[in-house]
């Protein structure tokens, strides 16, 4: 029993040292307190700050886990280390030693331990197998025990200060290398904790945890970092962090990403002097409906992109009295904040901003935005700046100085609500991609692009897909349509007869006869050009085809009688010898005084759709239809002639 009691003392502190935890199963024992620990420094030191000889202490971050829990103290063997090879040299332990409850547990156990010492794959397996139906893990973040009830979930920390936040691995919570932080449901500060300098991913990865208490015992006051502090703590609906002390902290970064039960928090009291990164604070805090940040001072933030992308449930924000001089990166800062309504950015000096990139991509309840005092004199990224804010109706950015840009892709693309924008101003000289820049702005009617020059742009690629209401373009002569057809120019609608299909210019008279013919031929004539309407008769379109035959659409026909003579209003407006046939396709009513209407179609043969002639409101019919001598057969059943004198 001797030698089997040797075996076990050294199981235990291979255990230790080697894992930082142990599992005893009904093995009744105590961790030795600090007091007994101090006393006894030739087994245990107190945990201390690393000074370089790890193998002196015990690691500050080994945890054990305790099952079976019991109040029996353990006294520790008078020698810190065992080596097998040298048995005999160890001395006797008295009865009530720790060596003696082993040894009278492992009776206990009957054969459960082999005679030759476990390799570390059989501790493991004799872990797995071990059973208890309570289960405590204990260990130190640094100089903080702590103890984890795993049946309940319950984190519960003790004094002292907390070692880095970030764990080994990647971007993770240091807690990750401790314990299992799926298990953790609730943290609980019992006495006061001093944060480490670097707290990044402190509370990180704790998809479980609902609720802190006692936050307030945490000491802030020497954090510098608190980067993704919060991260992914998905389940966490509200934290009090008013009492916090973060005049030291300079990095912000992501502190609340994904905090995605977080509703409402206090940080109005937040000293952010010293800050200098917010990007991704608040991304994807998808339940936050409201914040006060509005005193918060800013003056040394250098990057702010992506702080409130993805906080969907966001309504409305106070930003008005930021200081902004220093920052250079805005790309998505509010990108997919699609409940957000009222913004108020009037104030900001955006000097020094690069990159305005998806800016508002997503902001979908955004009506209106003043941001006419945008200074974008150094902006160089625009793409998707406006993309899919679908409810902005109109916005002033005729101030804007774009000379340093070079994207402007899809900065507009599905801003479905757009109805106008004066870019007349732009300077687009250094621009290399324009491709989806207004793709789906499906309410612009007009744009004036008369100051747009596309000579270094290499892409078009979709510009104007899904423009279907672009009915008026201002070009100049430094504009080109780059790659042929590749802007996709909509098709312009022909179903209602009101237009011919092909563009006009207003100044030169220029025709194109469709989209896609104006953005192969055109050759840099300045003009504005707009959709080519049809020929009417009063207000009702025609057309007139090579087979002669003439297609009406709905209106109201002008008088029946040309300017010249016994005429009709008909020889004004086409060769009527080319019509062979006329075709009514919708309804149309006919003037009071119809004198003429038909006269002079020599070569007509027939008429369809009669019927579609409203004429009751007809008092003059006289020659109506005089020399249609080719006109075998009419029907004139339907005709209201109670009015005709």
């Amino acid at each position: 029993m001797h030698k089997k009691r040797k075996k076990w003392t050294g199981l235990f502190f291979f255990r230790l040292l080697v894992t930082g935890s142990l599992v005893l199963s009904n093995i009744p024992f105590t961790m030795v307190n600090a007091t007994t620990q101090a006393e006894n420094k030739d087994v245990y030191e107190q945990p201390t700050e690393n000074d370089g000889n790890s193998d002196a202490t015990l690691d500050e971050s080994d945890s054990v886990l305790q099952e079976n829990f019991l109040t029996e103290e353990l006294v520790p063997s008078e020698e810190s280390t065992v080596e097998e090879n040298k048995e005999e040299s160890e001395p006797d332990l008295p009865e009530d030693s720790f060596t003696q409850e082993i040894q009278e547990s492992e009776e206990s156990l009957e054969g459960a331990v082999e005679e030759e010492t476990p390799t570390f794959e059989e501790i493991a397996s004799t872990e797995e197998s071990a059973h208890s139906e309570t289960r405590i893990v204990i260990g130190m973040h640094g100089l903080v025990t702590f103890e984890l009830d795993e049946n309940t979930g319950v984190l519960t920390l003790g004094g002292g200060t907390f070692d880095s936040g970030l764990g080994s691995v990647g971007a993770t919570s240091r807690w990750s290398d401790l314990l299992d932080q799926a298990l953790v449901t609730k943290i609980v500060f019992t006495e006061p904790v001093v944060a480490h300098q670097s707290s990044s991913y402190l509370f990180a990865g704790f998809s479980n945890l609902v609720s802190i208490e006692n936050l307030e015992m945490l000491d802030t006051s020497s954090v510098m970092n608190m980067q993704s502090m919060f991260q992914n703590a998905s389940s966490l609906s509200s934290i009090d962090l008013s009492g916090w002390d973060t005049s030291s902290v300079a990095n912000m970064n992501s502190m609340f990403s994904s905090a995605s039960s977080l509703s409402s928090i206090d940080l109005s009291g937040f000293d952010t002097s010293s800050v200098r990164n917010m990007s991704g604070m608040f991304q994807h805090a998808s339940s936050l409906s409201s914040i006060d940040i509005s005193g918060w001072d800013t003056s040394s933030v250098t990057s702010i992109f992506s702080m409130f992308s993805g906080a969907s449930n966001l309504s409305s924000i106070d930003l008005s009295g930021w200081d902004t001089s220093r920052v250079t990166d805005m790309h998505s800062m509010f990108s997919g904040a699609s409940n957000l309504s009222r913004i108020d950015l009037s104030g900001w000096d955006t000097s020094s901003v690069t990159s305005m990139s998806g800016m508002f991509r997503g902001v979908s309840s955004l009506s209106s935005i003043d941001v006419s005092g945008f200074d974008t004199s150094r902006v160089t990224n625009m793409m998707g700046m406006f993309q899919s804010a679908s409810s902005l109706s109109s916005i002033d950015l005729s101030g804007w100085d774009t000379s340093s840009v070079t994207s402007m892709s899809v900065v507009f693309d599905g801003a479905s609500n757009l109805s106008s924008i004066d870019l007349s101003g732009w300077d687009t000289s250094s621009v290399t991609s324009m491709s989806g820049m207004f793709q789906s702005t499906s309410s612009l009617s007009s744009l004036d692009l008369s100051s747009f020059d596309t000579s270094y742009v290499m892409s078009m690629s979709n510009m104007f897909r899904n423009a279907r209401s672009l009915s008026e373009l201002k070009l100049g002569s430094d504009f080109w349509f780059v790659d042929g057809t590749s802007a996709v120019l909509p098709a312009i609608s022909t179903a209602s007869g009101e237009y011919t299909g092909g563009w006009s210019g207003l100044d030169t008279g220029t025709t194109f006869g469709s989209s896609a013919t104006f953005m192969t031929d055109y050759n840099g004539e300045a003009d504005t050009y707009v959709w080519e309407e049809r020929p009417r008769h009063g207000t009702v379109p025609f057309s007139l085809d090579e087979d002669g035959v003439l297609t009406l659409w709905g209106g109201t026909f002008d008088s029946g009688l040309g300017l010249v003579g016994a005429t009709s209003r008909w020889s004004d407006l086409l060769d009527q010898a080319l019509v062979i046939k006329i075709v009514f396709t919708e309804p149309v009513v006919a003037h009071q005084s119809s004198n003429y209407l038909f006269a002079g179609f020599s070569n007509l043969v027939s008429i369809e759709n009669l019927e579609m002639l409203d004429t009751s409101s007809v008092t003059n019919m006289t020659g109506m239809f005089s020399d249609a001598r080719s006109l075998s057969s009419i029907d004139l059943s339907g005709w209201d002639t109670s009015s005709v004198t």
